[in-house]
């Protein structure tokens, strides 16, 4: 009898026993299950207050870089209209005598053909003013009077006024052109459709009528 009660006592206590173990493990993986489920939670509650920051932020610096972006061109522009205002006057002074020296310079260099410095007769020379000022038909008048039999020359002239002295690229060009010999004579002959034809004389053919083709 008493080795049955024995037997009794000692599974309770071996019951006892294994629950407790069991209850301590299962506590063990529940504070582990909620150290990591505390641990993600927060890592998520960190991302998200980061990327929340981070657009704030982006945010706030676009709208400061604008308004600072648009102060600077507010300041850039009240400069520039103070600027204006008190240099109203010199700019239109500088403008008027710019514009003065430039259209003495285009009478000026229609002048030059009768001033002593130029060595051709006045008669022989064409004002065409651009791309060059000048073609001079040296001794052409002689040669309408009878004087002389040929023309001496055909002279290119540019005239430089003031503190201009380099040619332009464009005026390069053509002196080179000149200098190299590039030169030559072309007649282009026109005829009228209401011209006379005359006898003896090739007409060319003219194009099929387009309106009348099948």
């Amino acid at each position: 009898m008493i080795e049955w009660i024995l037997l009794v006592i000692g599974l309770i206590v071996g019951l006892l026993i294994g629950y407790y173990f069991l209850d301590k493990m299962n506590r063990q993986k529940f504070s582990l299950d909620l150290e990591k489920w505390k641990n993600a939670y927060t890592e998520s509650i960190r991302l998200d207050s980061q990327n929340r920051y981070s657009q704030e932020f982006e945010k706030w610096k676009t709208t400061q870089c604008d308004a600072i972006r648009l102060e600077e061109q507010q300041k850039a522009a009240f400069a520039f209209e103070k600027w204006k205002t008190e240099n109203e006057g010199t700019i239109r002074k500088d403008t008027l005598d710019r514009s003065r020296a430039i259209l003495k310079g285009k009478i000026g260099e229609q002048f030059v053909p009768i001033l002593p410095l130029f060595v051709y007769n006045p008669a022989d020379t064409r004002f065409i003013g651009n791309p060059i000022d000048f073609i001079v038909f040296n001794g052409y008048t002689d040669v309408k009077d009878g004087i002389e039999d040929e023309v001496k020359e055909i002279v290119f002239v540019e005239v430089k006024t003031g503190k201009t002295k380099q040619l332009s690229t464009t005026e390069n060009r053509i002196k080179k052109a000149v200098e190299s010999k590039r030169v030559r004579w072309e007649t282009i002959q026109i005829r009228l459709l209401d011209e006379p034809t005359f006898e003896n004389e090739v007409t060319p053919p003219r194009p099929p009528d387009e309106s009348k083709a099948i």
